[in-house]
């Protein structure tokens, strides 16, 4: 058995339960607190995946040395995951289009790449025309990470609107 959640904009009002046939509960959770975002994977009596693919380990330079230890167990215990783990390390000056490029061009080298993973103070792109936690003098782009994820398609954002607007035309770096 696979279990996905994928909460929405109201996690507060999810629960759920696995029962066995006798009704004993076997694993449970929620309800969640605001905002948790993302997706929840978990499998009972499945094989596991020994090779998942390429990782493309995203960091910011200005934090590559001072984290040398823990980077390097990271990426060990991707590796030992089944990671095939690819490191490119970001420097301050870099814009969002820029490393945009640089993960389009590794993704270009790694056909097998099959996550992104952000770490550090990098560029932050903006998009949207929302107010998730639900303040109109919030309304706008936000930040949107997968901006950098999004590999095989034209990224379009004509519709942001309101005092985040500015952000979307130039995305920035978060300092």
């Amino acid at each position: 058995m696979i279990l996905r959640i994928a909460p929405d904009h109201v996690p507060e009002d999810i629960t759920w339960q696995i029962t066995d046939d006798q009704g004993n509960t076997l694993a449970s959770g929620g309800p969640y607190a605001h905002p948790q975002f993302g997706m929840i994977a978990a499998g009972i009596a499945v094989e596991p995946v020994h090779q998942t693919g390429a990782l493309l380990l995203v960091v910011d330079d200005e934090q590559a040395a001072p984290l040398a230890l823990e980077l390097a167990r990271l990426e060990e215990d991707l590796y030992l995951e089944g990671w095939q783990v690819v490191r490119m390390d970001v420097d301050a000056t870099t814009s969002p289009a820029q490393m945009k490029d640089a993960i389009l061009l590794a993704s270009d080298t790694l056909p097998d790449l099959r996550a992104l993973f952000l770490l550090g103070d990098l560029p932050v792109a903006y998009s949207g025309r929302v107010m998730p936690d639900g303040h109109t003098d919030h309304q706008g782009a936000q930040p949107a990470d997968l901006y950098y994820a999004e590999l095989d398609g034209p990224w379009t954002d004509n519709a942001s609107a309101g005092p985040r607007q500015r952000a979307r035309a130039q995305p920035q770096r978060n300092r």
